[in-house]
C-alpha cells in the first residue's frame, strides 16, 4: 500500500511517499511440540560440531609424533618405539 504524501517534518526533512509492505502470519503450536521441535533443532546443532574433538586430536598426535626426538625411558628402548610405531602402520 503507497500513501502519496508530502509534509514537512520537525527536523525539515520533506517526506514525499511511505510505503507500507507489513503482514503478519499467525503460527498456533503446543508448547510439547515446540519443546520436541527445539531438542530436535540442539541435536542437528551438537551432531554437526562432534567432529572438531576428533580431528583437534589427530592434528595434536600428529604434530607431536612428527616434531619429537624419542630417547630411553622407562626401561624402554628407542629402537623398540619405533619398531613398535612401524609395526602398527
Amino acid at each position: 500500500m503507497s500513501h502519496a504524501v508530502r509534509k514537512r517534518q520537525p527536523n525539515n526533512v520533506v517526506v514525499d511517499e511511505i510505503h507500507d509492505n507489513t503482514s503478519t502470519q499467525l503460527v498456533t503450536i503446543t508448547i510439547d511440540k515446540l519443546k520436541l521441535i527445539q531438542i530436535e533443532h540442539l541435536q542437528k546443532i551438537e551432531d554437526s560440531k562432534s567432529w572438531h574433538t576428533p580431528l583437534s586430536l589427530v592434528i595434536t598426535l600428529s604434530l607431536v609424533f612428527c616434531s619429537s626426538q624419542f630417547k630411553d625411558a622407562f626401561g624402554i628402548k628407542v629402537d623398540d618405539i619405533i619398531n613398535y610405531i612401524k609395526n602398527k602402520a
